[in-house]
């Protein structure tokens, strides 16, 4: 697994996308990315947070946005700690992306603070069981592990 994180719009799906080429084979046909607008045509597979099923991340080879997928579980009541279980069952050389969202103003809604604090600690998972670890920042890679 490889997890990259960062702040909003530095490039990390694009990233993922890159890392991941390189052990799958590429899709034909358009892509919609997460922000809803069609991309290249051949393209590496992307599981997004914000709209796709959960079941999404546990066959594609990039997962964009997993704090929006933290976000959804916790709406729906279920347990953030065995999705990443199963992600690194199912799917164990994914390539994860997720926002920094601790930096900044504490909401006032806790609801928010909630999904913050949840995001922080299933980063906190995912990069203690990825075998490489990259923030992103300006559009360039750092590894940190």
């Amino acid at each position: 697994m490889i997890f990259i994180t960062g702040g909003a719009w530095q490039g990390k799906t694009a990233f993922a996308e890159t890392l991941a080429a390189d052990f799958v084979t590429m899709e034909s046909g358009e892509r919609v990315s997460c922000d809803g607008s069609i991309t290249e045509k051949k393209a590496v597979p992307v599981a997004c947070g914000r709209s796709d099923p959960f079941e999404t991340a546990f066959e594609r080879p990039v997962i964009s946005g997993f704090h929006y997928f933290v976000r959804r579980l916790l709406r729906e009541e279920r347990d953030v700690n065995e999705f990443i279980a199963a992600i690194g069952e199912k799917n164990p050389n994914a390539v994860i992306t997720a926002d920094e969202l601790g930096c900044g103003i504490v909401p006032a809604d806790p609801e928010e603070r909630a999904w913050r604090e949840a995001a922080g600690r299933a980063a906190e998972i995912l990069a203690a069981d990825s075998d490489a670890v990259y923030r992103m920042i300006c559009g360039i890679a750092v590894r940190l592990k």
